[in-house]
C-alpha cells in the first residue's frame, strides 16, 4: 500500500521491562495511548501488526480497567498515576459562560498535576523523555507558566516540566489542517496526505527516537495519536481514515452484540429513556465504525516502523512497549449509537498489551488493573521505587517478573461526574431538538437524537473480579448537592439510582439485579460498598490499604495501618477495649489474647451472618491444628466442627448478644 511518507503510528502504551543486575542499562520505555478504543467489540483483533508484535509476542493484561471513562479525566489518571477525585478542580460547579472548570472537571493545568506527571517522575530517574500527539483536551499550547511550564524556546509556548521534546496536539478533533506545540514554537499542517494527523505524529516521533536510540541516557516516549476518536464532535459524526485507507474496510457493520439496539429499561432513566435505533441512526452509527477501524489501520503501521526503527538501532531488546486508550466505546450497546461516559464494560475497559525483555509471550494477566497502575509500572521499570511516591495506582512489574503479589485488589473502583447533556443525532437532521426528549410521537426528529450524557449521570461503581463472581455495583447520584456543587465525596449521600449486573450470567449487563442480588449476597455487597467509599475517598498508600477488601476495618481510626509506619499515631496507643457480639465457641480464655485475662475485652463485627462466623472460626481453628501440629485426618474436621458448634449455638434458647456498628456503638 502507497504511502507518502514512512508512517509511524501506535496504540496503547509501550515500556521495557527493567533488567535486574549492576552495570545492566534501564530500559527505554515507549507509551502509545489510543483515543476512544474499545476492548469489547474487538479491541486490537482487526489489527495484524499489532496483534502480532504485542498480542503474539507480550502479555495481554485482560482485566484492565479504566477510572472515569471520558478523555482528560482518565489521561490525568494515567499521566498521574492517581484516582479521579485526586485530580478534581476545586469547583465542581458549572461556570457563568456555561462551562466546565478545568477538563472535563480535571485540574491538568494546577501546579500540582503539572509537577508531579510521567514526565517529572521519569526525568528524575535519568530519561529523556518525548511527547508525541494528544496531551490533554486543554490546548497542550497554553501550559501556564505559573504553574510551573517552562519555555522551551525564546518567547514562545511553554510546556510541562520534565519534557526533552514536546510535539503536542493543541486543537482536538480534526484530522488535517492542526496545530502543533513543536518545542513552544506553534507549527501548522494543511490538508495534503503527507498532513494526516497521524502521519505528522508518527514520523515526528520516528525522527526523535532515531536521534535518542543508543544513546547513554534511556529514553521515554510518550506517543498519543488522536486515533480512532470522532473527527469532529458535530456533524458529521465520524472519524477520518488516512486517504490511501479510506474505504477500505467495504460495508461492515458494527458489532451486532446481544445488547445492541436493545435499550435496558431496567438501568438510570439516561440509558432506560434511549430511543432504539432507526435505520438512519443505525446507518451512521456503522459508518462510525468503518471510519474508527480504517484510521486505526494507520495506528497499526506506526506500531510496525517503531518496531523496525528499534531493531535497526539495536535496542529492541531492551524496550519495553506497552500498548492501551483512555477508555472504551460503544456502537448501539443499550441503543447508544456512539459514544463513552457510562459505566458498562463498553466504556470502562481497555486493551493492554505489553512486550519487553523478561516479559512472557502470549500471556494473559487476570488480576484487576488499569490505568492508574501505568504510572508506578513506568516509575519501576525505570529503576525508581514507587512505594515511596503518593501514587494511587500499584506497579504491575511482579506480574510480569511472574511473581503475583500475595495480596492484590479484586475491586477497581468507576468514578464519573456528569458533563451536563451530551446528545448525538443522525446527520439527515442537525436541524433537530434533542430537549424535545426522545418520545416520538412529539416529534419525528427526536427519533434520531440520543442523550449519552446529562442529568443524575453522576456515579461511583465497583467493578469487581474475585472469588465470589464477576460483579458491577453503581450507584447514581443527583447532580448537584445543597451547596450546587457536583459530589465530590459520595458516601453518606442517597442514591437516585443503583444498578447491579452478574457478568458471569449477564456478560452484556441487560438485566439490573438491585435490590434482589443485594439481598441475596449482603456480605458480598456490604464489603463492595465498604471497599468502595474507602476507595473514593483515598489517596496514596490508603488506596493500597482500602482496595484489600480483607484489611479494610472500619472503626474511629478509619482503617488499617502499617505497622512499620513509624510516623502513625496508632503507634501510640497504651490501651485497647474490645467490644463483642459473641464470645468465641466454647467460651473462655485463650492463649492468643492474654490481656483478656485482665480486661472484659469484646470485638465488634458488622455483620455476623453464617458466612462470616464459619470464615472467621475455621481460619482460627486451622491455624490452631497447624501451629499444634495436629494430625491430617483431625485438622480436615474443622469446618465440621466449626459448623456443628454454629447450629448447636443457634438453636441454643436463651438471650442472644447485640450486633454492634462499626463504632462499637
Amino acid at each position: 500500500m502507497w504511502r507518502p511518507v514512512p508512517l509511524l503510528v501506535a496504540t496503547g502504551l509501550l515500556c521495557v521491562l527493567a533488567q535486574g543486575g549492576g552495570t545492566k542499562p534501564k530500559p527505554n520505555l515507549i507509551l502509545i495511548l489510543l483515543d476512544d478504543q474499545d476492548h469489547v467489540l474487538g479491541g486490537m483483533d482487526p489489527y495484524p501488526n499489532i496483534q502480532r508484535l504485542l498480542g503474539r509476542d507480550g502479555t495481554n493484561f485482560s482485566n484492565f480497567f479504566v477510572n472515569t471513562p471520558v478523555c482528560c479525566p482518565s489521561r490525568a489518571e494515567l499521566m498521574g498515576g492517581r484516582y479521579g477525585h485526586n485530580n478534581l478542580v476545586d469547583t465542581l460547579r458549572s461556570s457563568d459562560s456555561g462551562g466546565l472548570h478545568g477538563c472535563m472537571w480535571a485540574n491538568v493545568t494546577g501546579p500540582y498535576f503539572v509537577q508531579n506527571q510521567l514526565g517529572t517522575y521519569l526525568s528524575k530517574l535519568g530519561y529523556t523523555n518525548g511527547l508525541f500527539g494528544k496531551y490533554m483536551n486543554v490546548p497542550a499550547c497554553s501550559c501556564p507558566v505559573e504553574a510551573g511550564c517552562r519555555e522551551m524556546s525564546k518567547g514562545g509556548q511553554a510546556v510541562p516540566p520534565g519534557w526533552d521534546r514536546w510535539f503536542a496536539l493543541c486543537n482536538m478533533g480534526k484530522y488535517f489542517t492542526n496545530t502543533y506545540n513543536d518545542d513552544g514554537r506553534k507549527v501548522s499542517t494543511g490538508e495534503l496526505p503527507q498532513d494526516y494527523m497521524t502521519a505528522v505524529i508518527g514520523n515526528r516521533t520516528i525522527a526523535w527516537l532515531d536521534k535518542v536510540a543508543g544513546a547513554r541516557q534511556p529514553f521515554f516516549a510518550y506517543i498519543a495519536p488522536h486515533a480512532p476518536h470522532l473527527a469532529d464532535a458535530q456533524f458529521p459524526y465520524v472519524t477520518q481514515a488516512a486517504p490511501w485507507y479510506a474505504g477500505a474496510t467495504g460495508h461492515a457493520t458494527a458489532p451486532r452484540t446481544p445488547n445492541w439496539n436493545v435499550p435496558n429499561v431496567g438501568a438510570h432513566p439516561l440509558i432506560a429513556k434511549q430511543p432504539k435505533m432507526d435505520d438512519l441512526s443505525i446507518a451512521w452509527s456503522d459508518a462510525l465504525y468503518r471510519s474508527r477501524v480504517e484510521s486505526m489501520m494507520s495506528v497499526d503501521d506506526l506500531v510496525t516502523d517503531v518496531f523496525d526503527l528499534l531493531g535497526r538501532k539495536g535496542v529492541l531488546d531492551n524496550t519495553v512497549v506497552l500498548l492501551t486508550s483512555d477508555h472504551g466505546y460503544a456502537l448501539g450497546q443499550q441503543a447508544r449509537p456512539s459514544g463513552k461516559f457510562n459505566v458498562y464494560e463498553n466504556d470502562i475497559r481497555v486493551p493492554m498489551l505489553i512486550r519487553g525483555p523478561g516479559i512472557a509471550r502470549g500471556a494473559r494477566v487476570e488480576a484487576v488493573s488499569g490505568l492508574v497502575d501505568i504510572a508506578p509500572t513506568l516509575v519501576e521499570l525505570a529503576g525508581g521505587d514507587p512505594e515511596r511516591m503518593e501514587l494511587d495506582g500499584r506497579s504491575l512489574v511482579p506480574f510480569l517478573a511472574g511473581k503475583p503479589p500475595a495480596k492484590w485488589r479484586n475491586v477497581y473502583p468507576i468514578e464519573y461526574w456528569s458533563l451536563g447533556n451530551v446528545d448525538r443525532g443522525a446527520p439527515e437532521s442537525p436541524e433537530c431538538n434533542p430537549s424535545e426528549g426522545a418520545d416520538c410521537k412529539k416529534s419525528w426528529c427526536t427519533c434520531h437524537y440520543h442523550r449519552l450524557d446529562g442529568e443524575n449521570n453522576t456515579y461511583l461503581a465497583a467493578r469487581y473480579i474475585g472469588e465470589e463472581g464477576d460483579f458491577l455495583l453503581a450507584y447514581f447520584y443527583a447532580d448537584r448537592t445543597a451547596s450546587g456543587d457536583l459530589p465530590r465525596v459520595f458516601e453518606g449521600l442517597s442514591p437516585v439510582f443503583a444498578e447491579i449486573y452478574d457478568l458471569k450470567t449477564d456478560p452484556w449487563q441487560m438485566q439490573n439485579l438491585y435490590p434482589e442480588m443485594e439481598h441475596e449476597r449482603p456480605g458480598l455487597f456490604k464489603r463492595l460498598r465498604r471497599v468502595l467509599f474507602a476507595m473514593n475517598r483515598c489517596s496514596g498508600r490508603s488506596c493500597r490499604r482500602a482496595e484489600i477488601e480483607d484489611a479494610t476495618a472500619y472503626g474511629p481510626t478509619g482503617g488499617w495501618y502499617d505497622r512499620k509506619d513509624a510516623t502513625h499515631p496508632f503507634r501510640s496507643i497504651i490501651d485497647v477495649l474490645y467490644f463483642a457480639a459473641m464470645g468465641p465457641p466454647g467460651g473462655g480464655r485463650n492463649f492468643i489474647t492474654p490481656r483478656i485475662i485482665g480486661h472484659m475485652y469484646l470485638v465488634g463485627f458488622p455483620l455476623l451472618d453464617d458466612d462470616n462466623m464459619m470464615q472467621i472460626f475455621n481460619t482460627i481453628l486451622e491455624w490452631k491444628f497447624r501451629a499444634d501440629n495436629y494430625p491430617g485426618d483431625v485438622a480436615g474436621l474443622s469446618k465440621k466442627m466449626v459448623q456443628a458448634t454454629l447450629e448447636i449455638y443457634k438453636n441454643t434458647p436463651g438471650p442472644r448478644a447485640k450486633v454492634l456498628d462499626r463504632h462499637g456503638h
